[in-house]
């Protein structure tokens, strides 16, 4: 489990509805596909091919679209850009990058029919920093989340990452357990406005808990590097 000085960063609508709109213009041209998890390697927990990975509805309930990062446009990746250079200069991630994955446009929709309504439990967006899925060795090391849906438009859906650190500190001799409880942070209602942004390093344990009224959208992203030295 990861071990951060800061383990998020949020920015309040870093988006403006008319930037959120051109995401959602273009994520309307494509076709939903249902969220998997992985592509049958264990270091590959959201790998961008749609024919890939496997249908857990035990652990991912979902609908995705991918949005390729050419067809993003300029501004968008400028305004990203200046996110990150904030995030990683407020909490010191002096990390090497190359290049974004292409987008993940996630829906996740309550589901009256079934036991509960679209989630993620927790996972990491990366694997094992030694092994890699592409030819340079590249590795993800920076996640984000762009919330694109009004927080009037649903209920749930919160955002929630493990916090460990403090936990770890406390441990006492014998125990064998810790609880959850006691790492979970929960983004706040800010973070919920359209617009926001959230990024955390990769290896964060992350969830988003199940959508109890309407209907969430958001953009994923995963920023690229060469492993850690």
């Amino acid at each position: 489990m990861p071990l951060h000085a800061n383990h998020v960063w949020i920015a309040e609508a870093f988006f403006t509805p008319t930037e959120v709109d051109s995401i959602l213009a273009i994520a309307n041209k494509k076709d939903w596909d249902e969220g998997r998890i992985g592509d049958g390697r264990e270091n590959d927990p959201d790998r961008e091919e749609t024919d890939s990975g496997a249908v857990n509805s035990e652990i991912r309930q979902s609908q995705v679209k991918w949005l390729m990062v050419p067809e993003m446009s300029k501004e968008f990746h400028d305004k990203l850009f200046s996110a990150v250079q904030y995030a990683c200069g407020d909490n010191h991630w002096n990390w090497d990058f190359t290049n974004w994955e292409n987008f993940q446009f996630t829906n996740y929709t309550a589901k009256p029919n079934l036991p509960k309504g679209d989630f993620y439990t927790w996972h990491t967006d990366a694997g094992p920093p030694t092994r890699s899925n592409y030819a340079d060795g590249s590795i993800r090391k920076l996640s984000c989340t762009i919330q694109l849906s009004d927080p009037d438009d649903y209920e749930g859906g919160l955002f929630q990452w493990l916090e460990p650190t403090h936990t770890f500190d406390r441990i006492q001799l014998g125990q064998r357990t810790v609880g959850l409880d006691d790492m979970t942070k929960t983004a706040p209602f800010s973070a919920k406005t359209r617009g926001s942004i959230i990024l955390f390093p990769s290896d964060v344990h992350h969830q988003v808990t199940p959508v109890t009224r309407g209907s969430r959208n958001s953009l994923v992203g995963w920023l690229l590097g060469q492993p850690y030295k």
